[in-house]
């Protein structure tokens, strides 16, 4: 296994337990903590798949993406609901563009 397959295998393990135990942890911890982890999921999954995008411009978007919700989610979730949801909504929206992108609508 080359070095980089090793980094990949090793933070796609790092994600797959991150899921599986914030699937548990939402029971109890609540709508918000439950969202902020799969926040946190997204991250990490776009860091991850960032060096094996096929064009440049979508390594751009995952790098600007994981950025982003590194940079704003747990800031937004400590501050209040209103911001967390309105930075949900902006989270979204990049998605959404991208989406609208690959599609041929934007």
């Amino acid at each position: 296994m080359s070095t980089r397959d090793a980094e990949i295998e090793s933070a796609a393990f790092d994600l797959l337990c991150l899921l599986v135990s914030s699937s548990r942890g939402a029971l109890e911890e609540g709508v918000y903590t439950a969202s902020l982890r799969l926040i946190h999921a997204a991250e990490r999954l776009a860091e991850l798949v960032s060096p094996l995008a096929g064009d440049e411009e979508r390594r751009a978007f995952y790098e600007r993406t994981a950025a982003e919700l590194g940079a704003g989610s747990t800031g937004a979730y400590l501050r209040s609901a209103e911001d967390y949801t309105a930075f949900l909504d902006s989270a979204v929206g990049t998605v959404a563009a991208e989406i609208r992108k690959d599609n041929g609508l934007g």
